[in-house]
């Protein structure tokens, strides 16, 4: 079991101002109405991909906000000289219940920007003001009073968006930002020094704050190998479909002017380079996994060029899901390289998710994205 705080909604039009003249523009979030615990839960830390569940001890209404109180401390980066420790606590919208009490939990962050659009235009700001704006109360229903982060990692990764359209949810833009940048949004408690009446300063942690951060400022990369003990599984998630085609048979006419009876067969290979299937030599091992094949007849032999825009190759990642390493543990947004069954994938942890066992022990899962440049 866990135990957590249960809240009100939290109304930016409530708790987006201070509501003392002496302390800064931060929101105010209200005290706990209840106090209780969750059992049978299955909680990621994110809700980077899914949502999470369990059975609470109190009567909920759909619509509060709960906030998970996890005893494991975790590091918050302010500066590459300042880190500070914090009790992990996860805040979740309550989404539905049923009559045992089982609720269904989104990610705080994910749930208050859903449904929401913005211009297509906004994409021409940096990286940094991409997320102050995620974060305006113009925009959204998030309260937060700001976020802790590396801004030199953040806007050094510029990012090529593909966007046609003229809008687009704020909960795309966010989920590319976030994969691009390798970093998945936490969120935890500031503290913040309230004057009292008598002169003196009093710390309050009534202030929400979003991590978009390592257990580093600057991160470094991290190396583990993973097995079957660790109870792996993977999944390829295809990120931009672009073509339902990955083999192209393309057939010349000969100065004749009839084909030739067998085509030229090209493919596109893990690094999006052509690979001409005459003279490849290799196991097969960066080749699609199935062929899907197109053909197609040239007057002229096809160029580089031309066979990409036939058989131009997904954009995909992959994504591992393992158990804790007991030597090494890994945490929420460290950049990984895991090494599986002979292949290495480079990529950052997206998401940790915590489950009530049999005896009481949690069991802790992780889940790992390779990376993708948009």
């Amino acid at each position: 079991m866990l135990e957590y705080n249960l809240y009100d909604n939290f109304n930016p039009n409530i708790y987006s101002f201070a509501t003392h003249a002496e302390a800064s523009n931060a929101p105010k979030l209200p005290t706990p109405k209840a106090r209780g615990v969750i059992m049978n839960y299955e909680l990621w830390q994110t809700g980077y991909k899914y949502t999470s569940s369990g059975t609470v001890s109190t009567d909920v209404e759909v619509g509060d906000v709960i906030e998970i109180l996890h005893p494991e401390e975790f590091l918050v980066p302010y500066s590459s000289t300042q880190v500070f420790n914090k009790k992990l606590s996860m805040f979740y919208l309550i989404t539905s219940k049923d009559e045992s009490n089982k609720v269904v939990l989104q990610n705080y962050v994910w749930a208050m920007i859903e449904g929401l659009e913005i211009p297509t235009t906004a994409l021409k700001q940096t990286n940094q003001q991409l997320i102050v704006n995620m974060m305006s109360p113009a925009v959204t229903s998030l309260v937060a009073h700001g976020y802790t982060t590396n801004p030199d990692k953040i806007n050094s990764n510029v990012i090529k968006w593909n966007r046609k359209s003229e809008t687009d949810t704020m909960t795309n833009i966010a989920k590319d930002l976030f994969r691009v940048l390798r970093i998945q949004p936490s969120v935890y408690y500031q503290g913040m020094m309230i004057p009292r009446p008598d002169g003196t300063l009093e710390a309050v942690d009534n202030n929400i704050f979003l991590a978009l951060c390592g257990r580093e400022w600057d991160r470094v990369e991290k190396s583990i190998r993973i097995d079957f003990k660790q109870n792996v599984a993977i999944e390829h998630e295809v990120i931009t479909e672009r073509s339902n085609y990955n083999y192209l048979n393309a057939y010349v006419k000969k100065a004749d002017g009839t084909y030739n009876s067998y085509g030229q067969q090209w493919t596109i290979n893990d690094k999006n380079e052509v690979v001409d299937m005459a003279s490849y030599r290799g196991d097969g091992h960066e080749l699609p996994k199935q062929r899907l094949v197109k053909s197609v007849f040239y007057d002229e032999a096809p160029d580089a060029g031309e066979i990409k825009s036939q058989i131009t190759k997904d954009s995909t990642v992959i994504n591992l899901y393992f158990n804790q390493h007991s030597l090494m543990k890994l945490v929420l947004n460290d950049l990984v390289e895991v090494w599986y069954e002979d292949k290495n994938y480079h990529g950052y942890i997206a998401d940790r998710c915590f489950t009530e066992v049999e005896g009481g022990i949690t069991t802790d899962r992780l889940l790992f994205v390779e990376g993708l440049k948009l």
